[in-house]
C-alpha cells in the first residue's frame, strides 16, 4: 500500500528523492500522499474481512494454481511512459497480488521448458502459514515437468560483459553511504544477486 511505504520512507524523504526514483514507483507512491486517516483505517478493516473470506474459501482446498505472471517478459517499449509502465505493473502482478492481499503463501515453479523460450512460472498458492504444503506441491510439479532450461538471454549478458563490472562498483558506492545496519542487510542482498543459483542445481 502506498501509504505504508510512505510511512516507512517519510514524506520529506520521498519528496526530496522523488526525481531519482523509478517514475512508475513514484507515481504509485504519490497516491498515498492525500490518503486520510479514516480512509486508511477503513481500508485496513476491509483488508481483514477479505483475508477472512479467502481463508474460508480455501478450507477444503490443498491450494490453487495460476500463471505467476499474466504475460512473458516484454520489450521495454511497453513501459515507455508512466501510464504504460503503471498498466504493465498491474498486468504483471494481477495473479500474485491477490495472494499477497489475502496473506497467503506460495511458490513459483519455472515451466518454460514446456511452452516458451522466455521464463514462465506456475504459481502455487496455499492458505496462510502452509509453506510446507506449498513447497511439497511445487516439488511434485517439478518432478512432472522436469527441471527448466535456462532462458536465452545471451544478447543481454554479452552487452553486460562488454560494459564491464560497473554495476557492482555502483552498488559498493551506495553501500558506503548507508548506516551500518542497513549496509549489512544490503550487502547480503548484493551477495545473493551476484551468486544466484540456477534452477535445477
Amino acid at each position: 500500500m502506498p501509504a505504508e511505504l510512505l510511512a516507512t520512507l517519510g514524506r520529506s524523504r520521498f519528496e526530496a528523492e522523488r526525481e531519482r526514483m523509478d517514475p512508475v514507483v513514484a507515481h504509485c507512491l504519490s497516491a498515498g500522499l492525500d490518503l486520510k486517516a479514516d480512509e486508511y483505517i477503513a481500508m485496513l478493516r476491509a483488508h481483514e474481512r477479505m483475508k477472512a473470506a479467502a481463508e474460508a474459501e480455501m478450507q477444503d482446498l490443498d491450494g490453487w494454481l495460476a500463471p505467476t505472471c499474466a504475460t512473458v517478459a516484454l520489450p521495454v517499449e511497453h513501459a515507455a511512459d508512466i501510464a504504460q509502465g503503471a498498466e504493465l505493473a498491474r498486468r504483471l502482478t494481477r495473479n500474485t497480488g491477490p495472494m499477497n492481499m489475502f496473506g497467503q503463501c506460495g511458490t513459483s515453479t519455472p515451466v518454460q521448458s514446456l511452452i516458451a523460450p522466455l521464463p514462465v512460472g506456475l504459481q502455487v498458492t496455499c492458505r496462510p502459514f502452509q509453506e510446507e504444503r506449498a513447497l511439497s506441491i511445487a516439488l511434485a510439479l517439478e518432478q512432472v515437468v522436469g527441471p527448466p532450461r535456462m532462458p536465452e538471454i545471451s544478447a543481454f549478458t554479452d552487452r553486460r560483459a562488454a560494459a564491464g563490472p560497473t554495476h557492482h562498483r555502483s552498488i559498493a558506492g551506495k553501500l558506503r553511504a548507508l548506516p551500518s545496519r542497513s549496509r549489512d542487510a544490503a550487502c547480503c542482498l548484493a551477495a545473493v544477486s551476484r551468486n544466484r543459483v540456477r534452477p535445477g542445481t
